[in-house]
């Protein structure tokens, strides 16, 4: 053979082989599950890099009973809407501190009712608060600013913006004036992630409810807390993908003049317990449904035994 071909035949066998031991490593791999070849998980973890932070958002809604609070989360943002009752103000310390990475950035406070403002004094306890949004208090208010007067800054309810990541703004809704009572005249808040919406309508009164939807775009999740069958006359009929009932078990779902005139999948925090919904921007999702199912099957089994 001349010295050319040898040569030649030489890388040709050379290179057969390098590709043929790297197709073995990559089928290897494709078949092993381990898809990273040599990188080990804990290394993955460790590394923010792999954490995408802008291309999902969570919407929590926490189970305590009669009370309310919801957690979004999104990026490095963490925004708690109300706090729960007095009573089941340590057991969402406990959900916050699971889920929270560090302080809050944002404490809606939307009402003067204890089941929304009662356990504000120890999550301020707890966490650090950027910024305390605080609406109509009534003859609590001196009571609430004392409370939270150790936030970063206290901004009166109004009808505020804040941008808080990548496509996703919360709004804070304040209704006009048409009753006496400051239940009624509760904050609403509207968080939106992309094409996808969730609004909380706290205790704001069915013509409040009525006029803040006008100014209400797409919306996905509605949180309900009042579920008497006035409210289906101020939320436009429409299809929904959830409606959320705060309730404790024995409250149920709403009243059946609502659920036929909006149109949603349902669910009730005291018969399914913690709620975590996640959007991309596109859809919404129930995170935990398996956890949901198990609840719903379990309260289902329970009643037929009695």
């Amino acid at each position: 053979m001349k010295p050319s071909f040898k040569k030649g035949l030489a890388i040709f066998i050379a290179v057969a082989l390098i590709g043929g031991y790297a197709g073995y490593i990559v089928y290897r791999n494709a078949h092993s599950g381990d898809i990273y070849g040599g990188i080990k998980t804990e290394d993955l973890q460790e590394d923010d890099s792999f954490t995408v932070t802008s291309g999902a958002v969570s919407y929590t809604v926490f189970n305590l009973g009669s009370g309310e609070a919801i957690l979004i989360r999104c990026g490095g943002t963490e925004a708690l809407i109300d706090t729960g009752t007095e009573k089941k103000a340590e057991t969402l310390c406990k959900e916050l501190k699971g889920r929270v990475r560090g302080d809050l950035d944002y404490l809606v406070l939307t009402g003067p009712d204890d089941k929304r403002l009662g356990g504000a004094e120890m999550i301020l306890s707890e966490f650090t608060v950027g910024t305390c949004v605080v609406g109509e208090m009534g003859d609590k208010a001196s009571s609430v600013n004392s409370i939270v007067s150790s936030a970063g800054t206290r901004v009166d309810g109004d009808n505020l913006a804040y941008d808080i990541g990548d496509n996703a703004t919360l709004f804070i809704v304040k209704p006009e004036v048409s009753s006496d009572d400051p239940n009624d005249r509760s904050l609403i808040t509207y968080f939106t992630f992309g094409n996808t919406g969730f609004v909380t309508l706290s205790d704001a009164g069915k013509e409040e409810i009525s006029r803040a939807f006008g100014n209400i775009g797409s919306c996905n999740l509605i949180v309900l807390a009042q579920h008497g069958s006035a409210v289906n006359k101020a939320i436009p009929g429409s299809n929904y993908n959830y409606c959320i009932a705060t309730a404790g078990k024995d409250s149920g779902l709403p009243d059946p003049e609502v659920t036929d005139a909006i149109r949603a999948t349902y669910y009730t925090t005291g018969a399914t317990g913690t709620l975590e919904f996640v959007s991309d921007g596109s859809d919404i999702t129930l995170s935990n449904e398996e956890d949901v199912e198990n609840a719903l099957n379990k309260e289902e089994k329970s009643d037929e035994s009695q």
